[in-house]
């Protein structure tokens, strides 16, 4: 009787014991991550603004090149990203360089092309600048839509996409706490994973030391059968005051099978020059020379930037100098009658053709 019930007695003593240490770990768990999240607001709340200059490296392996069925695929290819952030706003600006010697039975070989995204606060603008060997002023063409341009960052070796740090990601998500690792370059790094909804799951390595900022992060997708993933490393952290910033890292696509990354295609991002909550508010304002065509993505309206840079309506093709741009009722009642004059005409032709042939 005794040695049971003593044997009893331990085992609820365990399950008592086991229990508190359960909801100790889930607890601590919990306040891992609001640790995090309280720590990662605090640092953001450093960094106003904040104006970059990097290189960029993609490669595309055979296995993407197979993967979409590319029968040329690109070569290794490095170009500049001027990239920055204030607030709300955002500006990106990269150029890509064309080879000419591919370019066959063209006169003006396109040589480079210029994209500048900007989002203002209210509107997003595109803006292409084309360059060519005939020379003379480049053409520049552009876009305004309603909404904040979605362009990767070069912060996102460490932040989330468009500048939001983060804890808004940790916030907003399902997320539990995993783990805790050591890493030669960043020391200790806590794990944090969601909880995987429609094949979708995010993994993220946040480095304390370091200004808290995400030095790894995994997004696992499937879908239609197929896995993928993206991994996202920093390599290198630097401070200003107190800034953390991270300044070289990669990006690498994948498609997973049998638990296995093959990879398809890798960034190597370098950050040559950065500075931090000095940037001026002009840096958001969309420079449209004179002579550059723009449309309205919502309402689908052309113009073109007039010399004291008003909007001029008006056919681009038109070299008179007239306005071609006509009220919609009115440019619909000319169609119209235009239409009738021609049936008319055709009707009369046919009954001639008759007449004749009788």
């Amino acid at each position: 009787m005794y040695p049971l019930n003593g044997y009893r007695s331990a085992v609820s003593r365990l399950t008592i014991l086991g229990g508190i240490l359960l909801s100790s770990a889930a607890l601590a768990q919990d306040n891992a991550l609001d640790e995090v999240i309280k720590a990662a607001e605090f640092q953001r709340a450093k960094l106003q603004s904040a104006q970059v200059t990097m290189t960029v490296r993609t490669t595309q392996t055979e296995a993407f090149a197979r993967l979409y069925e590319i029968t040329n695929p690109q070569e290794d290819k490095t170009h500049t990203v001027e990239w920055a952030f204030k607030g709300e706003k955002l500006f990106r600006e990269h150029t890509q360089s064309y080879d000419t010697t591919q370019q066959k039975n063209v006169r003006n070989k396109l040589t480079a092309v210029k994209t500048t995204s900007i989002y203002d606060g209210k509107d997003g603008y595109d803006i292409l600048t084309e360059s060519n060997t005939g020379g003379g002023k480049p053409r520049i063409q552009g876009n305004i839509d309603r909404h904040r341009t979605n362009e990767f960052s070069p912060l996102d070796i460490g932040y989330k996409v468009d500048t939001q740090w983060l804890a808004e990601t940790l916030k907003a998500r399902q997320f539990r706490y995993i783990d805790t690792s050591e890493d030669a370059t960043f020391g200790t790094l806590l794990h944090f994973a969601d909880e995987e909804q429609n094949g979708k799951r995010l993994n993220v390595w946040i480095a304390p030391k370091f200004g808290y900022l995400a030095v790894r992060s995994r997004s696992d997708t499937a879908m239609h059968g197929r896995k993928q993933a993206l991994l996202m490393e920093t390599k290198r952290i630097e401070r200003k005051g107190e800034v953390w910033f991270p300044t070289e890292g990669s990006m690498k696509s994948f498609e997973t099978e049998n638990g296995s990354d093959n990879l398809l295609t890798e960034q190597t991002l370098t950050v040559t020059k950065w500075e931090a909550n000095n940037v001026s508010d002009s840096k958001f304002v969309p420079n449209l020379p004179v002579g550059a065509h723009m449309r309205d993505g919502e309402t689908r309206v052309a113009w073109r930037i007039g010399s004291n840079g008003e909007k001029i309506y008006k056919d681009t093709d038109n070299q008179s100098g007239q306005s071609s741009f006509l009220p919609s009722g009115f440019s619909t009642v000319i169609v119209a009658i235009l239409l009738v004059l021609t049936i008319i005409a055709y009707i009369r032709w046919k009954r001639k053709q008759s007449v004749q042939t009788v």
